[in-house]
């Protein structure tokens, strides 16, 4: 039953993607995969602004405070535990970058996984890029984009906050190809990939806080706002930071993956 209920979900949302996504040759209303000045396509605004409300709360009582408590921890702490998590997750994109058909990059994830992790302490420091081998990120939701699917109607969901039909697609997909679980299935491990998951969740907060602070404080629709961020920031993943062929035009989207001393 819990391997089920992701396969109805990402068929359900699949179903919703193929079928909801105006195409911009037929409808004036149809968001422009290629235009960053083009609305989002959001037909459920109203449970997603209920649904980001919820989500505001949450941030402000409980992950907000938890990130900016993490804040206090010496960054060359928080550079170990983020270098450890993006290792633990290279296996998936590895084949992300294999499934893309980009053998350049692939190459790149192997040597750092196999850099990292028998020199780096199992990844505990990124040895790789100071050898040149610098880090990228990889998702299904990006690997789809890649193949030309659409992303849907704009979603927000519970916790985990801004997503599309695509990438919500994406997450249960990765949920399921995820090698690193199923090499510690059963064993006194199995609980780190999740709790990396989640180090990272804070570590990537901690890193937005000022950043949200400031888009919360200057938005006159904090919702729109983030929605258009959003699915700026996915069309330039899927097109690899290329702005051009994202559409992201000249947006100034900062590069939080950068660690810093902060």
């Amino acid at each position: 039953m819990q391997r089920t209920f992701p396969v109805l979900l990402a068929a359900s949302l699949l179903a919703s993607a193929c079928a909801s996504t105006p195409k911009p040759e037929t409808s004036a209303t149809a968001p422009m995969a290629d235009s960053s000045e083009a609305s989002v396509y959001d037909p459920l605004e109203g449970v997603n602004r209920a649904v980001f409300g919820f989500n505001e709360v949450v941030d402000k009582v409980v992950i907000g405070p938890v990130a900016r408590g993490y804040g206090y921890i010496p960054y060359p702490i928080r550079d170990r535990i983020r270098d450890f998590a993006r290792n633990l997750a290279s296996p998936l994109v590895f084949i992300h970058d294999l499934a893309q058909g980009d053998g350049d990059r692939a190459l790149v994830t192997f040597e750092r996984f196999l850099v990292n992790t028998s020199m780096g302490g199992l990844g505990l420091v990124d040895i790789a890029s100071q050898t040149g081998l610098t880090y990228h990120s990889e998702d299904a939701g990006q690997t789809l984009g890649r193949y030309g699917v659409g992303s849907g109607p704009y979603l927000v969901l519970p916790i985990l906050g801004p997503s599309n039909a695509r990438d919500t697609i994406g997450k249960v997909v990765d949920w399921f190809i995820d090698p690193v679980p199923y090499a510690l299935e059963d064993t006194d491990l199995q609980d780190v990939p999740f709790g990396s998951k989640v180090a990272l969740g804070i570590d990537t907060r901690q890193r937005y806080d000022k950043a949200i602070r400031d888009l919360r404080a200057n938005s006159i629709d904090f919702y729109a706002a983030t929605r258009d961020l959003y699915e700026q920031t996915r069309r330039r993943a899927i097109a690899n930071g290329d702005d051009a062929a994202s559409g992201a035009g000249a947006v100034d989207i900062p590069d939080y993956d950068a660690a810093s001393p902060n």
